[in-house]
Parts: C-alpha cells; sequence; structure tokens
C-alpha cells in the first residue's frame, strides 16, 4: 500500500513537473513571438477631398425618389496612415465602418463599443486576398478609401430642430494583418468620432455635403486594441 501511494506522489510530481515544462516553453514561445512579429501601428487618420465633386462627407440618393425622399446613404473620404513598427514583414488590409449609433447619453458609448468589437472580429476572420499590401519593418502605408453607410429611420437621430432628423457618424477602422503565408492574423483597430471643425458640434444633417476642411476626426483612445 505505501508503495502505491509512493508511486502516486512521484506521478504527481513528474506530471506537475512536466505542466511547468510545457507552460514555461510556451511562455518563451509567446515572449519570442512578440519580439520578432509585425506591429502595425495606425498614425493617423485623415478625411480628403475639398471640392464640389467629391467631397470629403457626401451624400447620394438611389432606387426611388430624390434625396432626402426614398433611399439614401453617406460617404465619407479617408486617408489611413500607418507604420510596422515590428520586426517582420507583414501583408496588411485596412477595413473600415461608418457607423451612426442613436443618441443616448447613458448608453452611447457602450453601443459604439460594441459595434467595434463586432465589426473588427468579423474582419479578422475574413480572408481579405487579394487587396494587400506588403509592408516592411519601419516602412509607413497610406491606405486611401471610401466608406458608405445607408442612412434609415435605424440609424437617424431626431434630437435637433431638423426634422429630417440628423446623423452622429463614427469611424472604426481596423488594421488587419500577418506574416506572409501565415494563418494566424493579428489587428490594431482604433475609432474616431467625426466633428464639425467650426463648433465641434456633432450632429450632421443628411444631404449636406461638406469638405475635409470642415470636418474634425477625434480619436477616442479608451477604444484603442492591438492584439
Amino acid at each position: 500500500m505505501a508503495a502505491v501511494i509512493w508511486y502516486a506522489i512521484i506521478n504527481s510530481h513528474m506530471l506537475d513537473k512536466m505542466k511547468e515544462s510545457t507552460e514555461a516553453a510556451k511562455t518563451a514561445s509567446d515572449i519570442a513571438e512578440l519580439s520578432q512579429r509585425p506591429w502595425i501601428k495606425i498614425v493617423d487618420v485623415q478625411t480628403h477631398g475639398d471640392n464640389s465633386i467629391i467631397p470629403a462627407l457626401g451624400f447620394q440618393g438611389y432606387g426611388y425618389g430624390v434625396f432626402p425622399a426614398g433611399n439614401k446613404q453617406a460617404t465619407l473620404q479617408l486617408k489611413v496612415s500607418l507604420k510596422n513598427i515590428g520586426h517582420s514583414v507583414a501583408q496588411v488590409y485596412v477595413d473600415y465602418e461608418l457607423f451612426f449609433p442613436a443618441w443616448d447619453s447613458s448608453s452611447y458609448a457602450d453601443a459604439v463599443r460594441a459595434e467595434q468589437k463586432l465589426f473588427c472580429s468579423k474582419s479578422s476572420e475574413i480572408d481579405h486576398s487579394p487587396v494587400k499590401f506588403i509592408v516592411f519593418p519601419d516602412d509607413p502605408l497610406d491606405w486611401h478609401g471610401a466608406i458608405s453607410q445607408p442612412i434609415n429611420e435605424g440609424n437617424i437621430n431626431h434630437v435637433s430642430e431638423n426634422k429630417e432628423g440628423v446623423i452622429l457618424p463614427v469611424v472604426i477602422i481596423c488594421a488587419d494583418y500577418r506574416l506572409p503565408n501565415s494563418p494566424k492574423t493579428y489587428q490594431t483597430s482604433v475609432l474616431f468620432e467625426v466633428f464639425h471643425a467650426g463648433d465641434r458640434s456633432r450632429f450632421f444633417t443628411p444631404g449636406e455635403d461638406l469638405p475635409a476642411k470642415r470636418l474634425l476626426l477625434m480619436r477616442n483612445p479608451s477604444a484603442d486594441d492591438a492584439y
């Protein structure tokens, strides 16, 4: 009986040592990955478009009816500046969303954060081929694009004297990247809120096109994530 107990103690001790060894190896591997992997930093985000033909913030009507009647959407022109601050080459794709939350002082922040988490988690699962860029360590990348979002009763706010309603634009950006030919995806995400440059008010009237010089993007640092 004593021999059985002694063997059980020895086996338990060996299992503990094996577990410690496995955990130590994993920790060392994680540290090595963190020191050698690429890291994409979102350096800056700007709107662009200062003419009436392609404004920074523009509105389009489509389907039946003329804007603002019928179906409509808003489009925001962006330039996203990134840099690889890591130690390995990265294959990069930038994904973004224009989001119009409902204005509620008690739930606005939670709603925006939840939308960012949902959008970026879906983005990281997508194979974004073939629109990708290779970025070497210390190299910058400027990503130009436009994001659109339909406007409807589900995302328009009736909180001002404007009878047509107003929108509250939020920009969600997810930079998905990986080592070339690697299945593992990393991601950096940020959130910007759109303001009028003049008075820094937040509500925008659908149908009123605005150039970049009349817009201000302000980053919400509490929403930055990198993993």
